[in-house]
């Protein structure tokens, strides 16, 4: 399912999601409501990768973190999974080639890609229901993918935080979207991300040029869609990613990124297909620094 997993052309060599620490506003006079801790934690067995879940809990309001005890970088991506299906299905699709995604399977947000040894954190409102935590990392080397199952009671929905850097995913007509990209500034920052239009899924993928590079973005389109590897310019070692998110829900990350030039893509196709965001505006590029 291309739809919900990275673009492997497009979104090689990661590095963190670093996490940062909260505070939630509060909400129309009442008082604010806390996050609940969400913790999953992420091993390495030879060659295949481990999560340790918890097998129940509440949702709502959630912080979900990401311990990555592993040498090689991980990720947890939340997918909800509706009733009469089962999370070993959902993840059967997310592994297959399929340009769709179907509507019993939920992109909620999640942990994206963290360094071995690191942590990452995400605020995010998780309904309740069955899911299924995927470490998309492992799609991009083609072999199935390492997941764990974990059941959500209903809990408190609360306000995800906003902070001085916003990143949106704006739907501007039928196959059309943009970037809305503010406040970014080098170093470690706080992000809140929302994902809009109905039947779209995103998430945040950004890579830097090197140096004085200057590709336009119609080169930029064309490597993207190409088989080769990722071109010259690209910094690999400052790509930083998201989970994906459906349309209409927001989460709140933390980013970091150093001086220079960076180009934010979307990989991702809405439910039914057609073609990834970044040819339907949702490639851009943005000085930081």
């Amino acid at each position: 399912m291309r739809s919900m997993h990275l673009h492997g052309r497009a979104a090689r060599a990661m590095l963190a999601l670093i996490a940062a620490g909260v505070a939630v506003a509060g909400c129309g006079g009442t008082s604010p409501v806390k996050p609940r801790n969400l913790s999953f934690t992420i091993t390495e067995v030879g060659k295949a990768a481990r999560f340790t879940v918890p097998a129940t809990g509440k949702g709502g309001l959630t912080q979900v973190v990401l311990v990555n005890s592993g040498r090689a970088p991980h990720s947890a991506q939340l997918v909800l999974v509706a009733r009469g299906h089962t999370p070993a299905e959902a993840v059967k699709q997310l592994a297959s080639n399929s340009n769709t995604t179907p509507t019993w399977v939920r992109a909620e947000g999640g942990v994206g890609t963290t360094p071995g040894g690191q942590t990452g954190t995400t605020i995010v409102n998780l309904p309740r229901g069955n899911y299924a935590i995927v470490d998309t990392t492992n799609l991009r080397g083609g072999g199935p993918p390492a997941y764990a199952e974990m059941k959500l009671a209903r809990g408190k929905a609360g306000k995800v935080p906003r902070y001085a850097g916003h990143i949106t995913a704006v739907a501007k007509g039928k196959d059309k979207y943009a970037w809305r990209i503010t406040g970014l500034k080098v170093g470690t920052n706080p992000v809140d991300f929302v994902s809009k239009g109905k039947g779209s899924i995103h998430l945040v993928l950004a890579f830097k040029l090197k140096g004085t590079a200057n590709p336009s973005l119609a080169a930029i389109k064309k490597a993207l869609q190409s088989n080769g590897p990722p071109p010259s310019y690209v910094d690999q070692t400052s790509q930083v990613d998201t989970a994906a998110v459906d349309g209409g829900k927001s989460i709140a990350t933390s980013l970091t990124f150093t001086s220079g030039q960076y180009v934010f893509v979307c990989p991702l196709r809405d439910r039914t297909g057609g073609k990834p965001h970044f040819l339907e505006g949702m490639l851009r590029k943005v000085r930081i620094g």
